[in-house]
C-alpha cells in the first residue's frame, strides 16, 4: 500500500498543479482510476487561482463501502475518482467576517457553474496509458498476464486540452464537482 501512495503522489505531482498536492488526498484509487481525475483536478486547480482564496478538499475517491458509510449515491461519481468536493479553506487568521465561508462557497459554485454552462476549456499536462510488463529479456508478457505502472516508463503524455462538462451540486459546507460528460445540477442538505 506504501508503493501506491508513493506511486499516486508521483502521479500527481506530474499533473503540474498549482493549488493541490498529493497529501490533500485521504484515499488513494485504483491505479486504472487515476486518469478520471485528471480533468476534475485541472477544473479545481483553475478555480482555486480564479477565485483567489484557498480551497480544500473535503472529498475525492471513495470506494464503494466507503461511499455507502458516506450516504453517496451508488452512481457516485467519487467512486470512479471523476469528482471532488470542494470547500473554501479557513484562513490562519480565522474568517474576516460573518457569512464570509457561505460568501465564498457561492462565488466557487458560480464560478464553476459559469465555466461549465459555456464549456470552458482546460489545459491538461499530461495522460496516462498503462505500460505493459515485460520479463527479465524485456519481452512483453502476453495481455492480461499482468500490468504495471511505473514512473520510469514512458507512460505520459502530453494531452491537450479537456471541456468542462459535469454534475454540481451545491451544500451549505461545500460544492461538488464531476466530469461525468453531461451537466447535471442539484442543491444537496
Amino acid at each position: 500500500m506504501a508503493t501506491d501512495r508513493a506511486e499516486f503522489d508521483a502521479f500527481i505531482g506530474l499533473l503540474g498543479l498549482r493549488y493541490f498536492k498529493a497529501k490533500e488526498f485521504r484515499r488513494v484509487p485504483p491505479r486504472d482510476l487515476w486518469q478520471n481525475g485528471v480533468g476534475v483536478l485541472a477544473v479545481a486547480d483553475a478555480a482555486r487561482k480564479a477565485l483567489g482564496f484557498p480551497l480544500r478538499i473535503t472529498s475525492a475517491y471513495r470506494d464503494p463501502e466507503y461511499n455507502r458509510e458516506q450516504g453517496g449515491s451508488v452512481r457516485s461519481r467519487h467512486q470512479l475518482f471523476e469528482a471532488l468536493d470542494l470547500q473554501p479553506a479557513k484562513p490562519a487568521a480565522g474568517w474576516p467576517a460573518d457569512g464570509e465561508f457561505a460568501r465564498r462557497t457561492g462565488y466557487l459554485h458560480e464560478l464553476l457553474d459559469g465555466w461549465r454552462k459555456e464549456g470552458r476549456i482546460f489545459p491538461l499536462a499530461v495522460t496516462l496509458r498503462w505500460a505493459p510488463t515485460v520479463d527479465r529479456k524485456g519481452d512483453v508478457l502476453p495481455a492480461g498476464t499482468c500490468w504495471r505502472w511505473t514512473r520510469a516508463s514512458p507512460v505520459y503524455q502530453p494531452v491537450g486540452a479537456f471541456r468542462f462538462r459535469g454534475g454540481l451540486g451545491r451544500y451549505p459546507t461545500f460544492v461538488h464537482v464531476d466530469t461525468r460528460g453531461v451537466n447535471a445540477t442539484w442543491s444537496g442538505r
